[in-house]
């Protein structure tokens, strides 16, 4: 990967559940390669991920921080949201499941809606935008790398633009394409070996591993997002 700089130094809130394990040990593993950026990660792992919320210009209940304090959340240059609400995968998965109970497609578009709406990532974002004019950038939970779910093209960039139709333009982070092979499933290069919330091994914290990337999955992730922040 090419060293990616900007001037002047940004500074980066990454706040979510344990999925966002792999990216915090890719960027304190390789720290010295972003000199011109600074990230704070604010976490909290399964069931703790809904009590993370934003109040009085503070994150509250965190579990996990590279931080020690949790205040001026609304400092930050750029945020991204990585949690809980529906990946493309997800979507089609939704559609899908209430097609085969014959819902019509008003109805499956309310319940896909309905399902992105009341994510937690959504309640965080919402709260944020608030008191920041800063761009504030949500991605999904992770796919499985187990999926079996294979896709086209077309059904995934469709998917897609269901995500980004729903949230508006440029809120949504795609995961990069590198991630996935010719169907869309995640490469086992990216999962096997993951890590959770702390950089600890997802199997010791989760007990499954290939929910969660590995800390090169982690330092694809990163690169995303900072080429985001870049663009932008």
């Amino acid at each position: 990967m090419q060293e990616i700089t900007t001037n002047p130094a940004k500074s980066v809130c990454i706040i979510g559940n344990s999925y966002v394990g792999a990216v915090y040990k890719a960027y304190e593993n390789h720290k010295s390669e972003y000199p011109d950026f600074k990230i704070h990660f604010y976490t909290a792992a399964g069931r703790d991920f809904p009590l993370l919320d934003i109040v009085d210009n503070a994150v509250v209940n965190v579990k996990f921080s590279n931080r020690k304090e949790y205040d001026n959340i609304n400092s930050y240059d750029a945020y991204f949201i990585y949690g809980d609400m529906l990946s493309p995968h997800g979507v089609i998965q939704l559609e899908r499941e209430l097609t085969r109970s014959a819902y019509s497609k008003q109805v499956i578009g309310c319940t896909v809606t309905d399902d992105i709406s009341s994510s937690c990532t959504l309640k965080i974002y919402n709260k944020l935008i608030k008191i920041t004019q800063a761009p504030v950038y949500l991605m999904s939970h992770n796919i499985l790398q187990q999926t079996k779910l294979y896709l086209n093209n077309e059904q995934y960039f469709k998917a897609l633009n269901t995500l980004e139709k729903i949230l508006g333009d440029n809120i949504y982070h795609a995961f990069p394409e590198e991630l996935f092979d010719n169907t869309f499933v995640p490469k086992d290069i990216y999962y096997s070996g993951s890590v959770g919330i702390d950089g600890r091994s997802a199997s010791q914290v989760a007990g499954h591993d290939r929910y969660h990337m590995n800390e090169q999955g982690g330092r694809l992730i990163l690169d995303s997002i900072l080429r985001k922040v870049m663009a932008n």
